[in-house]
Order: C-alpha cells, then structure tokens, then sequence
C-alpha cells in the first residue's frame, strides 16, 4: 500500500500493521538506523501510530520523547553541524552529532516522513521567528539537554553550569504544530518562546564592557527577564543589574574541529578580574570532550 500521511493511512482498508517499519524499509533506512529503534522505545509508536483517537499532536509528544530518549544514550549536541546531518542522516546514523537545528530538522523528517503528521512546520523563515526560530542574544531556561554530557554553558559565582543548566545563544531552532513549539533539543513543548529563554541579552559597549575583562563584543547586560524564570537564591536577576561574561570556549573535539559552545559567567558585581574570569574559563560545562 501507497500512503504519504497519517491520514491516508487511515483511510485505507486493511492497512498494514506495521506501517512505521514499512515506512523506513521504503524510505531505504538501513537495518540499524537508529529511527528504527526511536519509533519502539520507549513507546511503541505503531500501535499509537494507528489509533485513531491519538491525535497528532500526542503521538508527535510520544516521538519526541522517544528521539530525546535515543539522543541522550547516543548523540552529542554541538555548535555547529554537518553536511551528514541533512536529509535525516542523524537518524539514519551517518552522523552522531549535530546543532539543535538539526535535532529539530531530523526530528521533523521522522514526523512528516515516517509518521506522515501534516501541518508541522519548521526552520528560519522571517515569519518564523518566535514560532520556530528565536534570534538574539538570550539565555535558556534551566533544563536538561539532549546530549547527557552537557551541564551547562552559564555559571555564577556560587552556582555551577550543572547547578544552572542553562546555555547562552545567538539562534534556537525547534518545530511548531498547530502553534504548539516542540524542542526535540529538550524533549519540551511550551505555548510561547516565554518559557523557553530567561532573558535577552543587550551587548554593552566597549567601554561599559572594560571593567569586566571579557572578550571584546562578549559582555552583555541582562534585559527583558520572563516572568517563568524562577531564580535560585542570591540569583535574582530582576533585581539590580546583572551582567553574562565570556569565558571562552569549551572543549569538544569532532575531527580537528572544536565544535564546543562558549562558556558565560553570570554577576551582579561592578568589575570582574582578568584572573578571576580566566580561573571560571578553566571549568568545563562538559563531563566528556570528544565525539
């Protein structure tokens, strides 16, 4: 049988019942791609595939937990991805590492090419923006990733990056069905961008920057805080004026390539010292440096 969506499936008589593994055998997955343990475990996804009264939107929830599940066992998330990424190469196991656009592309090639889910959208339109894609200098909510070797890219003075658990970016992609963001990147859905990022970034001036010691172009001021950030105690960064620092990159070796995101510190103080910043720089956010 010949079907390209979940509903067409569902429109047929007699439809197989393995439908998902008919998909990847047509679609030319190799015997052990890892899509073809995501669509088993930890939920089988052919039975929920084929019920009727799963809506999409659940059985896309119960595929990203299974692809969040694998990646955590398996992958490594990195600044920057490869050309073997493109076309479901992650899932197809060309590759074993990638940047959250390509979690969220691969995660989306399994919902509309395996699962036939329709109306899914994705990547970096203009239009976009918000929906799946957020641009700026920002800082994440604290969550767990899905590479399990990443604590962190932020720290403070009394709070560690795997206290924290959170990361400074410039991009965040994910996907979006029905206005509903879905971050395969950290197994989460949310109704707005408000419960994804703590707050926004303001890149200070050369000058204001001067008596932090950070990297030129690489000191920010805190702004535009979301009222769901929850501070741990003497974090409060509603509260007087707070500051994100450069400490350099971290260490994470694809190749010869260091493919490592940068390392932040968080502080409210008026000055920070070269010494101090370049002691904080010697801490990883990583508990493994190679993939």
């Amino acid at each position: 049988m010949t079907w390209n969506t979940r509903s067409e499936y569902h429109r047929v008589a007699g439809a197989s019942a393995t439908p998902l593994a008919d998909k990847l055998n047509a679609l030319g997955f190799g015997p052990n791609a890892p899509a073809r343990t995501i669509i088993k475990s930890p939920t089988d996804l052919t039975p929920r595939f084929r019920d009727r009264t799963v809506n999409d939107g659940a059985l896309l929830a119960d595929l990203m937990a299974n692809f969040y599940a694998y990646g955590r066992g398996h992958w490594a998330w990195t600044g920057s991805s490869t050309g073997g990424v493109a076309d479901g190469g992650l899932v197809k196991g060309n590759v074993n590492f990638c940047a959250c656009g390509g979690f969220n592309d691969n995660f989306a090639y399994l919902a509309m090419r395996v699962l036939g889910i329709e109306g899914l959208k994705k990547g970096n339109a203009p239009e976009n923006q918000g929906k799946t894609w957020y641009k700026g200098a920002f800082v994440t909510m604290p969550t767990d990733v899905i590479d399990s070797n990443w604590k962190g890219g932020v720290c403070s003075h009394n709070w560690s990056f795997a206290a924290l658990k959170m990361f400074k970016f410039t991009d965040h992609y994910f996907c979006n069905l029905n206005g509903v963001i879905f971050d395969a990147t950290a197994n989460a859905t949310h109704a707005s961008t408000k419960t994804m990022v703590a707050f926004d970034l303001k890149t200070l001036s050369a000058q204001d920057a001067a008596g932090f010691n950070g990297p030129a172009d690489q000191v920010f001021e805190v702004q535009n805080v979301s009222e769901h950030f929850a501070p741990k105690a003497d974090l409060n960064v509603n509260v007087g004026r707070w500051i994100l620092i450069s400490l350099g990159n971290d260490i994470l070796v694809e190749g010869n390539n260091n493919r490592a995101f940068n390392k932040y510190l968080l502080t409210n103080q008026t000055k920070v010292g070269k010494s101090e910043i370049e002691n904080f720089g010697l801490n990883s956010g990583r508990t493994t440096h190679r993939v």
